[in-house]
């Protein structure tokens, strides 16, 4: 079975990485933390276009990846929203993917050990984002649920 998360951090290029605190020298745009029961993104909802970073925290017994999507102009979060709840669904059901959203493009994946934090940073244009947060079985089987964070409004 093919897996929407496998590709996210291995197919859409870009280091997948997840760095050190940060120095302040970079906008911050808040914090996403995931739970076995959900994401929350607690934060500014609005920063200017450019570098900005993201604490992600991971506060489950599994591994994690933050995947970070640009929506494509004319689309809204309500779109992702919806998207990554289905892909939740088919996750708990054992049902096959959606895949990517069609309306969005995969800015950057970060994965995160079991109750760690690290932090996503990105070169982000002016526009609409959301979070993908997705529990990933430690033994790498696969994704075990994954959960929708945001909005985060850069630049606008």
């Amino acid at each position: 079975m093919v897996v929407l998360c496998l590709l996210l951090s291995s197919a859409c290029g870009g280091a997948v990485t997840a760095t050190p605190a940060t120095t302040g020298k970079v906008p911050e745009a808040g914090t996403f933390t995931l739970t076995d029961s959900g994401c929350q993104y607690d934060a500014t909802a609005r920063v200017a276009s450019g570098s900005f970073s993201a604490r992600v925290a991971n506060n489950t017994a599994d591994r994690a990846h933050f995947d970070l999507w640009k929506l494509n102009a004319g689309h809204s979060y309500a779109e992702l929203l919806a998207h990554v709840n289905e892909e939740g669904r088919r996750l708990q059901s054992q049902q096959p993917p959606l895949g990517h959203p069609e309306f969005a493009s995969l800015v950057r994946s970060v994965p995160v050990e079991a109750q760690a934090s690290g932090v996503l940073t990105a070169d982000a244009g002016a526009g609409v984002y959301g979070m993908a947060c997705i529990r990933w079985k430690l033994a790498e089987e696969g994704p075990l649920d994954m959960y929708p964070a945001g909005p985060l409004m850069v630049g606008q």
